[in-house]
């Protein structure tokens, strides 16, 4: 049973294949036009380099940390994959063909110049966290304009995303800001309510001054007890200088008593420390609304330097540039190479025919 022919036999045997002049002749004649549409016309190489990066790579990372403010809005997301995401969108391209005129001068509707965009312009992660985007154009001036317009276009789109999370941010803080100050305004009303009804303008030294009036009655009562001492060496209890020190001597005490009691009755020690409590319970509240309050108005006033830096997400390595290195169509020398092959396997099988090709083994 003779074996089916192969694809390179059945090429061996076709009447212009068959035939070592003519095959040798055709395949020199493509190979040598596939080198030469290969390497002419020319096309024009485009690229751009650039890696992201966040305003703390910048330099301002300690003055937004300083205002409460994020240095990278996105988070922990990948800032390379990130960024390719973003350059690849929709978006992007459109905005691209929009500021280009690409409909117009490709000749061609949106949904085809968006495919072209996705299709011709290679966006790609290298090594170190470095973005290139490239293109390929025959039109040299044309190529560098539209991959020229993908860096702007890139840090125009992650700005305007991290500009809308920020306004997410700055609406939430109002809110809090808004409650925060109500809350110090309160705190402060009360404060001041409490001081002006108490007659505690500084409730330390209401404190000092009946703590002081203690130990100054008892120097006087110790004082008046021993001139009581002195004039009973000389007269007797019913001596009025003696009557008049011992009424002396039960008024301080009963002074002592009152400012010793442990009530709340006007001027006396209880009543001091019951106030003072309460008012120093009226001021912890107090430094506690306004210490709030400053924080949220400092991060607030964050919120207005990540608006200031939302541009501020990448860093161009290598502006847009003309490759000067040879160019080469990869299309011809890819079909150039494919004929050479075919060519090259065809003189081999005719050299070496396999067994059972008896029209070449004869």
């Amino acid at each position: 049973m003779t074996p089916r022919p192969s694809i390179v036999g059945r090429l061996s045997h076709n009447r212009w294949f068959g035939n070592d002049k003519i095959r040798r002749i055709v395949v020199a004649v493509l190979v040598v036009l596939c080198a030469i549409f290969t390497l002419f016309p020319e096309p024009e190489r485009a690229v751009v380099t650039l890696t992201p990066t966040d305003p703390g790579a910048l330099g301002l990372g300690d003055t937004i940390g300083q205002l409460g403010a994020s240095g990278n809005v996105f988070g922990s997301q990948a800032a390379i994959d990130l960024t390719v995401k973003v350059g690849r969108s929709v978006m992007v391209r459109d905005v691209i063909s929009k500021r280009l005129h690409l409909e117009e001068r490709l000749h061609r509707d949106r949904k085809h110049v968006m495919r072209w965009l996705e299709d011709r312009v290679k966006m790609r992660a290298l090594r170190g966290g470095i973005i290139q985007i490239e293109l390929y154009n025959m039109d040299g001036p044309f190529a560098y304009s539209v991959v020229n317009a993908y860096p702007v276009a890139i840090r125009e789109r992650l700005g305007f995303i991290a500009q809308q999370q920020t306004a997410y941010k700055r609406r939430v803080l109002e809110d809090v800001l808004r409650s925060a100050r109500d809350r110090m305004t309160r705190a402060q009303d009360a404060y001041d309510a409490f001081r002006r009804s108490s007659q505690y303008a500084e409730p330390q030294s209401a404190v000092d001054q009946v703590a002081g009036r203690i130990p100054s009655l008892q120097q006087e009562i110790l004082a008046k007890k021993r001139q009581l001492e002195t004039f009973r060496q000389f007269a007797t209890d019913g001596n009025p200088q003696v009557r008049t020190v011992v009424a002396e001597i039960a008024a301080l005490e009963g002074q002592l008593a009152d400012a010793k009691a442990a009530g709340s009755g006007e001027g006396t020690l209880g009543e001091v420390i019951d106030q003072t409590n309460q008012l120093q319970r009226l001021r912890r509240e107090l430094f506690f609304s306004r210490d709030l309050y400053y924080n949220y108005r400092r991060f607030y006033q964050g919120t207005l330097l990540e608006n200031m830096t939302a541009t501020a997400n990448m860093r161009i390595l290598e502006p847009t540039y003309l490759d000067p290195a040879r160019q080469f169509n990869l299309l011809p020398l890819c079909l150039g190479i494919l004929i050479l092959l075919t060519g090259l396997t065809v003189e081999f099988y005719r050299l070496r025919p396999p067994v059972g090709d008896e029209a070449l083994s004869a």
